[in-house]
């Protein structure tokens, strides 16, 4: 298994052993990994390499990623269950990708 596949299948790190801990201290300061709620927005902005930003929206999940950023909801759609989908934006553009970040989001209820 790659460091890719445990962050996909993985969303709390804080609780992981010391070896994938330390495989993250390569990539990030260890303070993230211990304490997400220390990264601000200017950490993500000023990283430039899109792997470590990959490892902050796992660290603190996409939608408090969404949020530090900033977003707006661009479109809203009912789809034939009646399940609200919404579209969102990034308020600025992305330096990176010189365009904005998109984020989707529904609700399944079960």
């Amino acid at each position: 298994m790659n460091i890719i596949d445990y962050l996909n299948i993985n969303n709390d790190f804080r609780n992981t052993d010391k070896y994938i801990q330390n495989i993250f201290y390569f990539f990030i300061p260890n303070k993230f990994i211990m304490d997400n709620t220390t990264i601000t927005k200017n950490d993500i902005i000023k990283e430039n390499n899109i792997q470590k930003r990959f490892i902050f929206k796992n660290l603190l999940s996409t939608k408090q990623f969404a949020e530090l950023i900033g977003i707006r909801k661009i479109d809203s759609y009912y789809n034939n269950d009646n399940i609200i989908m919404n579209l969102y934006q990034s308020k600025e553009k992305d330096n990176l990708i010189d365009d904005y970040l998109y984020f989707f989001e529904y609700i399944l209820y079960t």
